[in-house]
């Protein structure tokens, strides 16, 4: 049976602690605190979740995050992920958004490289294979089509950058049906 629950606007449904959320404050309190805190300049809240979410996919079992991780989408489809074939078949204003996106992300991803060096002694693997441009564009997505808004807070060791973004794990796996909407 399935139940169906409908809600007025506005109406809270559900109600979540920031302990049951993943943010800056949990990468900072992770294993990652201690290069994010060091890192200058400070690295941007974004750069921060994203990180945490490439580490964690890369530690699999070990990963406490694992159940989390794997019910999220593999790929995307975000106009950022779209092959060039496809973003050419886009109107012009719609294009040149999936161009922008493209290469800011592009940037993104040349600009954290210095950062992510920083990374190696936690692992055995070369970092520029586990933080590569695909595992980067991944995360990104996950954020940016993930998140739930936050009240804007300040952290010193990330940069002056919002932190108002955060992953509610709840919420995905209520949202873990093509016809169920959850908005937050």
């Amino acid at each position: 049976m399935v139940r169906q629950i409908e809600a007025r606007e506005g109406q809270m449904i559900m109600s979540l602690p920031e302990s049951c959320l993943l943010t800056t404050d949990t990468v900072i309190r992770s294993y990652l605190g201690a290069y994010i805190t060091k890192w200058k300049p400070p690295p941007s809240p974004l750069l921060a979740l994203c990180t945490f979410l490439v580490s964690e996919k890369h530690a699999g079992d070990r990963s406490l995050w694992k159940p989390y991780l794997e019910i999220l989408p593999k790929a995307y489809t975000c106009p950022v992920c779209l092959e060039a074939e496809v973003v050419n078949l886009l109107p012009k204003s719609l294009k040149a958004k999936a161009e922008e996106q493209r290469a800011h992300v592009q940037e993104f991803f040349a600009s954290s490289r210095d950062f992510f060096s920083t990374l190696q002694p936690l692992f055995a693997e070369a970092v520029d294979s586990i933080f590569s441009y695909s595992a980067l564009l991944w995360a990104w997505c996950t954020v940016n089509t993930r998140a739930v808004y936050l009240r804007p807070r300040q952290r010193e060791c990330l940069s002056a950058e919002p932190d108002t973004c955060a992953l509610a794990p709840y919420l995905d796996l209520l949202n873990h049906s093509p016809h169920v909407q959850v908005r937050s």
